[in-house]
């Protein structure tokens, strides 16, 4: 799934966009752990990647998501994914999550405004803002499971900073990381 080719044109595209948000994340769930940029763009390349799979379904519906996800992602996370991403959108109201402030606990939610416009133009349709969601609540709980593991490794050798060997080696460690970069 996460091939380790170059990003495609469109791709690129969105290079930057989840930056400071996966920041945010990693100061979340390791607060005295240092990030080397390198780590945080290395996981945001995965993160699109991830992306343009989801959306190479061409995603109508929640509905639509959750059937790529689960025939694509390795079990269980395509089981906790989905989960995040349900309780997502019936907990976040549509007045609030294209709202949300960057300091909240799920701070790629604050992307949904910036994203959705990419997604409409990305698939040549309209879509529902749900879906928008969903998407970003997948991404962000991918995105949280490996910095949670990149952090827990760091520690375990008692280093101060993510470096990308880290983030590498912490990957081909776990198992359900192993297989979602199959």
């Amino acid at each position: 799934m996460f091939n380790s080719g170059q990003m495609t044109i469109d791709q690129a595209q969105w290079r930057g966009m989840f930056i400071k948000s996966l920041y945010k994340v990693f100061q979340d769930n390791h607060p005295g752990i240092g990030v080397e940029q390198a780590v945080v763009e290395r996981i945001e390349e995965l993160v699109i990647r991830l992306l343009f799979e989801l959306l190479d379904s061409r995603p109508v519906s929640t509905q639509d998501l959750e059937k790529r996800i689960q025939a694509t992602f390795p079990a269980p996370i395509n089981e906790w994914a989905t989960v995040e991403a349900e309780n997502a959108v019936k907990y976040t109201g549509k007045k609030h999550h294209s709202k949300m402030s960057a300091g909240s606990n799920k701070p790629m939610l604050s992307l949904v405004g910036k994203v959705h416009p990419m997604l409409r133009d990305h698939l040549g349709y309209k879509i529902d803002e749900k879906v928008t969601l969903y998407v970003i609540s997948v991404l962000e709980y991918i995105a949280s499971d490996i910095i949670k593991t990149t952090g827990n490794y760091v520690k375990n050798i008692r280093n101060t900073t993510a470096t990308v060997q880290d983030l590498n080696i912490a990957l081909r460690a776990d198992k359900v990381s192993r297989d979602l970069r199959a």
